[in-house]
């Protein structure tokens, strides 16, 4: 059984950002150059920003979700989620109506003590974990794969 779907983030967003960033970072590497080696600390700082900006770029390039074998997989790069069908006990599709963060990104929603993977959609499937959070997943088609869900613990 296997599903796939992916969206991304507005990229030309991401580049704006890499390159204001880089910007700041590279002015500030400068400045410390001045310096004449008094400051190397502050440049080993600044490097480590700028592996931090570029791992922020990478993280939020593309969000996905598959369904590979028995689990099913979520979220952005580095920041995913690895769930057993088996251990789902509910799948309910619902819609996110909150704006937080433009709807993108991960947080919680403590009223439906549930964290919400968003990526621009409205659409989404929550999903009831047995001994573990609830999660509420952005999905482009979440009655397709509700029904992949609902199949796999029909066998």
């Amino acid at each position: 059984m296997r599903y796939q779907e992916e969206r991304t983030f507005y990229r030309g967003f991401l580049i704006v950002f890499g390159v204001f960033a880089t910007l700041i970072v590279l002015i500030g590497y400068w400045i410390t150059s001045l310096n004449h080696g008094y400051l190397a600390w502050a440049q080993a700082i600044l490097i480590i920003e700028e592996i931090a900006i570029i791992a922020i770029i990478w993280t939020f390039w593309r969000y996905r979700v598959t369904i590979s074998g028995d689990f099913i997989i979520f979220g952005y790069g580095l920041l995913k989620k690895k769930v057993s069908l088996d251990d789902i006990v509910g799948v309910d599709a619902v819609k996110l109506t909150g704006r937080k963060i433009m709807n993108f990104g991960i947080f919680r929603k403590p009223n439906l003590s549930a964290t919400v993977y968003a990526a621009f959609a409205e659409n989404a499937l929550k999903l009831a974990v047995r001994n573990d959070d609830n999660y509420i997943i952005a999905s482009q088609s979440p009655r397709e794969l509700a029904e992949i869900i609902r199949n796999h613990h029909k066998h």
